[in-house]
């Protein structure tokens, strides 16, 4: 997908730094909210722009969107693991939006795209398997959100 070398090595610094960064944290060494926060900045402000980018210019806007909000949804788990302001917020809305907006959009499009030579069988299958699992893994999160504290639509984050 990517054809740019810059972008996949961001996205290995990135994903490294964070996972140094959560394996710090885990044993309180020194060095590790550092490590973490410019991981997680470097993935979210780094990598997913140059993967919406790249997703835009072969028009996969539903994993462009989707990657815009996976963005968010990381910036929401930086928030909470550091303790600032706003993570709740930024993570009910991402999983929401994720889960009720983007997943239906992207089996929607996967059912009504035709089975022809530029889209065959074997990539619907595999787009159906991967909705599946984004099914999974955001109801799974959605359920363990405290809904009694989901702020409301109208409301400024508290």
């Amino acid at each position: 997908m990517f054809k740019s070398k810059i972008a996949v090595w961001i996205g290995m610094i990135a994903s490294g730094t964070i996972f140094l960064g959560c394996l710090f944290k885990a044993f309180h060494l020194s060095g590790a909210a550092f490590m973490f926060v410019a991981g997680m900045l470097l993935f979210s402000i780094g990598f997913i722009p140059l993967l919406i980018w790249d997703l835009l210019k072969n028009k996969r806007w539903v994993w462009a969107l989707f990657s815009a909000f996976l963005s968010a949804l990381t910036m929401g788990a930086l928030f909470k693991v550091m303790h600032w302001p706003y993570a709740n917020y930024i993570i009910a809305w991402g999983i929401s939006i994720i889960l009720f907006g983007i997943i239906p959009v992207h089996f929607l499009k996967t059912f009504l795209t035709p089975v022809n030579e530029t889209y065959p069988i074997e990539i619907r299958r595999r787009d159906v398997f991967l909705g599946a699992l984004m099914l999974a893994f955001f109801s799974s999160w959605y359920l363990q959100m405290d809904l009694s504290r989901v702020p409301s639509v109208y409301s400024w984050p508290s």
